[in-house]
């Protein structure tokens, strides 16, 4: 059952577009245009809803309500609750984020839908990584209960994340699942498309980032991250064999380039000289122990892929957190990049201190994939 869905969703993406600064689609019969006010010119918008709906709305947190040494705060600022009457009920919510550093869309809406059990089934980004759709579906035994559309924008230090929650566990086979994805569809990217912000900004935007120069394979690529961070360590000049680092106590992340002649075997590779590569990486790990992997088919470009995650002991036998890895080997050259997580929780304090050292990883992971996995050079 999840086969068609997840065929039909992923089909669907293709017309994608994100929120801009004027309306994308004309007046539609039955809907109206309404405030979203949440006392804060970077997130408040007017946009088409039902003409029914009731638009619930509060302020953002402020700055100073947030507690001490927390990274990011996010609250429910908006609801648009549910009619018996509606042919699809469709419960719309959206959350407000007030964070230390701007962060990829993309990551806080998989964030929220995994920590609301939703299996991410087909998820579209922007290029620059401040917008993204992502849909989800909850099963129980197997089958559809509850989709999710998640529209996420990064709005400088601030993000919005809009959910169109609907429910599936009435629907009588695939074909009237489809129908109500399709309302559920037309419903979210009518409300989507026109979205019009009180302030005069683009729909998504980056702020307090900088741009750290890289040569990777002959090609002057930026990697973005926060203003604040210290790039201690970049090589990445022009030789083949590199490295970058940046990061502390509250994640890290390293990349480096290595020769390696020859077509390698990532899976043994990521129990011989791996372990090693991540341990030298930091003097305070004491041990590297792979605990899972996953290496991909070749690519079409030749180009060998692998993730891998590895737990982290201290000198002392402590946990200290783990290792996620992405390798890519292309023409004699094997590329690493992984980030480190520091914590022994996986709860949202810790999530969010994370986030920096994950949005460079995600960021030098796409340049690999675009660079040597998707595409001939």
């Amino acid at each position: 059952m999840r086969v068609a869905l997840v065929s039909m969703l992923v089909l669907a993406m293709a017309g994608y577009a994100s929120a801009r600064d004027a309306p994308g689609r004309p007046a539609k019969d039955g809907w109206v245009e309404k405030a979203f006010d949440f006392s804060d010119p970077d997130l408040d918008f007017k946009t088409l809803v039902p003409e029914s709906a009731v638009v619930e709305t509060a302020p953002l947190a402020e700055d100073e309500e947030t507690e001490p040494k927390q990274i990011g705060r996010y609250t429910n600022i908006g609801k648009i609750k549910p009619l018996e009457t509606d042919a699809v009920p469709i419960e719309t919510t959206v959350v407000g984020y007030n964070l230390k550093y701007a962060a990829p869309a993309g990551r806080l809406c998989g964030r929220a839908l995994l920590q609301d059990d939703f299996a991410v089934v087909s998820k579209r980004e922007a290029a620059d990584a401040s917008g993204s759709l992502t849909e989800g579906v909850k099963e129980v035994s197997g089958r559809p209960k509850t989709g999710v559309i998640s529209h996420c924008l990064t709005r400088g230090y601030k993000a919005l994340a809009i959910h169109f929650i609907y429910d599936l566990s009435k629907a009588d086979g695939d074909g009237a699942r489809d129908e109500i994805v399709d309302y559920a569809r037309d419903y979210s990217m009518t409300f989507i498309d026109n979205m019009v912000f009180s302030a005069a900004r683009g729909s998504s935007y980056w702020e307090g980032v900088k741009n750290a120069k890289l040569i990777i394979d002959g090609e002057a690529v930026n990697v973005r991250m926060p203003e604040p961070w210290d790039l201690p360590i970049n090589t990445f000049d022009g030789r083949k064999e590199a490295r970058f680092f940046t990061g502390g106590l509250q994640g890290a992340v390293w990349f480096s380039s290595v020769v390696y002649n020859g077509r390698p075997d990532l899976e043994m590779l990521s129990t011989s000289l791996l372990p090693r590569i991540l341990q030298g990486q930091n003097q305070a790990f004491g041990e590297v122990t792979k605990a899972y992997g996953k290496v991909y088919e070749p690519s079409p470009t030749g180009a060998l892929t692998g993730i891998f995650r590895y737990s982290v002991k201290a000198w002392d036998n402590d946990d200290y957190g783990h290792l996620l890895v992405r390798v890519v080997w292309h023409e004699g050259m094997l590329y690493i990049v992984d980030y480190w997580w520091p914590f022994k929780k996986n709860d949202q304090h810790s999530y969010f201190s994370a986030l920096p050292a994950i949005s460079i990883y995600d960021n030098i992971a796409d340049i690999l994939e675009e660079r040597f996995v998707s595409q001939a050079q």
